[in-house]
């Protein structure tokens, strides 16, 4: 932080902000101040409180009695009255947005519409609006009126990010970011910076919640780490390196990575000439053990490969043979009879059952092993479910807890045991680790280190190049919806990777 950051103003001043669940308590008396001017992150592992801080914020939670705030020098208890809510603008990790509705419609909501003297709305106005909040994320070439579930999903979280910040006016407020980098590729990461640091440059204070570590040395100020619930650290960015916020954050060093065990020689999948929307002539083969990476910029066709392989998205032509039989592979149900497993992209809509607790999210796909007599084994469900809550280093490990309560990350961790459960010979993921911290994510590649050692073939989609040199045996390119290149031994390496990407 600077000399002149130092002595700002403060923007936000949060004290004693403590939350219960149950007998869970979720946040430790945390005690968080951001001034004006400032980009202040917070970091933590799943689990650790962060986005619970800011449901606090929001008036989503309320926190236990004794916490305060103070807004540019306002004093306010919970919840916020109205004159307070007003220097507060949030925009979450699952962004809020209706995907029926347009992008036209998806900022009125927010924001209201223009109308005549006759109560008719002023839609010329409305679309102006719309695209000059889209034009400063170069979004301008949109269809305004097209249905938000049209776009991709980092154009749906640029949506999200330029509603939050339209109409921002004050000078002393507060924009909270909750994980919403998570979906966006570094270039778009770039854009969203470059217009909250308007905002910041205008007196605003910033709470930047991520799991991107990366981004917290080159956007942040300062950074305060959440830990089980408890604030543990506050630190200037500058004087801080990765290895100690880590250290931070997991409360020791991470142990350090290793690359998996050699594959086997026996072809446990393969395609080829896979094609699909988006996708042209695909060869893929993976070995008995080994651990394939699919890699490319957004639109490469990267984010395409899983959903094609296991039957989610229609292919136009493509063979595809697992352990040496051909599979149709025509839906992601038929794929799991043929011995595939796939943990997808979007959790919410695609991978967890909100309604259920995380014991029938983890058992749902198959119930074979825990039935007799056409009833289930309570005793043997209980001890299947626990396992793979270890396994997986579930937070807070509760087979009982509604899945939809957790973080993203673990809901996460829970996808991927529902995953492994199965025991697949091709195990298929997509964005595995998208909003997961940087201990969460150790622990999961581990865990996929250790099930490609038991044989199983792994293909890995990820947005995440940068780690897949400690994980994968070998690695794909994707641009323009084809293979481009292969890395594996002495090529697979970080920088090779990132400019192979980039080419």
């Amino acid at each position: 932080m600077t000399a002149a950051q130092s002595s700002a103003p403060v923007a936000l001043d949060l004290r004693h902000a403590s939350k219960v669940f149950g007998t869970a308590t979720v946040l430790d008396d945390v005690n968080l101040q951001i001034r004006s001017g400032e980009i202040h992150a917070i970091v933590g592992q799943n689990g650790s409180g962060k986005s619970t801080l800011a449901k606090i914020l929001s008036g989503f939670h309320l926190p236990e009695p004794g916490a305060e705030i103070d807004l540019f020098g306002h004093t306010y208890e919970f919840p916020i009255s109205d004159d307070g809510r007003e220097s507060l603008h949030f925009v979450h990790q699952d962004l809020g947005l209706v995907e029926s509705l347009s992008i036209l419609d998806n900022i009125g909501l927010s924001h209201g519409y223009r109308t005549g003297r006759f109560g008719n709305v002023d839609w010329k106005h409305s679309r102006r609006r719309a695209r000059d909040v889209l034009a400063g994320f170069d979004l301008d070439h949109l269809d305004v009126d097209a249905p938000i579930s049209t776009l991709t999903a980092s154009q749906q979280a640029i949506v999200a990010i330029a509603r939050g910040l339209l109409g921002w006016k004050s000078e002393t407020g507060t924009l909270v970011l909750d994980e919403t980098t998570a979906a966006l590729p570094h270039e778009e990461v770039e854009v969203l910076i470059a217009s909250v640091r308007k905002v910041v440059a205008r007196g605003a204070g910033v709470l930047y919640i991520t799991h991107r570590l990366d981004e917290v040395f080159a956007f942040a100020d300062r950074v305060s780490v959440l830990r089980d619930g408890q604030l543990v650290a506050t630190r200037d960015t500058d004087s801080l390196t990765r290895e100690e916020l880590v250290a931070l954050m997991v409360g020791d060093h991470l142990g350090e990575t290793r690359r998996p065990l050699p594959a086997a020689d026996e072809i446990a999948f393969s395609c080829r000439g896979l094609s699909s929307d988006g996708l042209h002539d695909i060869d893929l083969v993976v070995r008995k053990g080994e651990i394939v990476g699919v890699a490319g910029i957004l639109g490469s066709g990267r984010e395409l490969v899983a959903d094609a392989i296991v039957g989610a998205s229609r292919r136009h032509s493509g063979v595809l043979e697992v352990e040496g039989r051909p599979v149709k592979a025509s839906s992601p149900r038929q794929s799991m009879k043929e011995g595939f497993a796939f943990v997808p992209r979007d959790r919410l809509l695609r991978g967890i059952v909100p309604k259920l607790p995380v014991r029938e999210n983890i058992t749902l796909a198959n119930l074979d092993d825990i039935k007799k007599n056409g009833r289930l084994r309570g005793k043997v469900e209980d001890a299947e479910v626990h396992g793979w809550i270890q396994a997986v280093g579930l937070r807070p490990p509760d087979p009982d807890r509604p899945v939809i309560t957790l973080s993203g990350g673990n809901q996460q961790k829970v996808l991927l045991a529902r995953a492994l459960r199965l025991n697949p010979a091709v195990l298929i993921l997509d964005e595995p680790t998208q909003g997961i911290d940087v201990g969460a994510k150790s622990a999961i590649y581990e865990l996929l280190r250790e099930t490609a050692a038991r044989g199983t073939a792994i293909v890995l989609c990820t947005a995440e190049p940068e780690d897949m040199p400690d994980v994968c045996h070998r690695v794909i390119v994707m641009r323009g919806g084809t293979v481009v290149d292969e890395l594996a031994e002495s090529r697979l390496n970080r920088n090779d990777l990132l400019i192979s990407c980039a080419s």
